[in-house]
């Protein structure tokens, strides 16, 4: 038994050897006829020199003609107008004098009439506010000037700044006594200003007197900070 198995063993070897170089053999030859198959690529380096007139670049002039040469446009046909009668004319001329009542037989004897446009409003100016600077008798705050001093609050930013001094405030006062506008003539600023203007607001005054009648005074209020 093991004397055959050692002889098939090396004929085994020797036999799968030989289909191994076969199989290679094989695969070279189908390689080498795949190449001789294949074209090859031939590069050909031309010189400047060498080349030609290039080719000309401009159409025929019929080839253009043809691209652009499209379908025919076809217009329609025009109808012809319809006739307007006479009679169409004339019941148009009646119906334009018509009678007032606008009736569509024409037979009115009515004229038309053209009514213009109504004429814009004139605006008229308001009249100026006039306030006295001098008058008999000059407006005075209810209390006296204490009661306006008595109101003024100090803003936080001036006693900071230890801001000191006057304020000048040119007040508007009605025939009623009441204060319609205030304006600043002299200020310190830091709020003063402020300040003393909604103090003078809010005091109420004794309207003047002008040659015995109630009338609009501007005077000058001075508040103390």
């Amino acid at each position: 038994m093991n004397e055959f198995f050692k002889k098939n063993i090396l004929k085994g070897f020797y036999f799968s050897l030989g289909i191994h170089f076969l199989l290679v053999l094989v695969f070279y030859i189908g390689q080498a006829l795949s190449r001789e198959e294949q074209n090859e690529t031939v590069v050909k380096i031309f010189k400047y020199s060498e080349l030609g007139t290039p080719p000309s670049i401009l159409m025929d002039r019929s080839t253009i003609i043809k691209k652009r040469a499209g379908k025919k446009e076809i217009f329609a046909t025009p109808k012809a107008v319809k006739k307007i009668e006479k009679d169409t004319v004339t019941i148009a001329k009646q119906n334009l004098s018509g009678s007032k009542e606008g009736d569509l037989s024409g037979t009115g004897s009515g004229e038309i009439k053209v009514i213009p446009e109504a004429a814009p409003k004139e605006v008229k100016p308001k009249p100026e506010i006039k306030y006295y600077a001098a008058v008999d008798f000059m407006p005075m705050p209810t209390g006296g000037y204490n009661t306006i001093q008595a109101r003024v609050v100090k803003p936080e930013q001036a006693k900071q700044n230890n801001i000191s001094g006057k304020v000048l405030v040119k007040t508007y006062i009605d025939d009623l006594g009441k204060v319609v506008r205030t304006e600043i003539i002299q200020g310190l600023g830091f709020g003063c200003d402020e300040a003393a203007m909604r103090a003078v607001r809010s005091t109420r005054f004794s309207p003047g007197k002008l040659g015995g009648q109630y009338v609009r005074v501007q005077m000058v209020v001075t508040v103390f900070f």
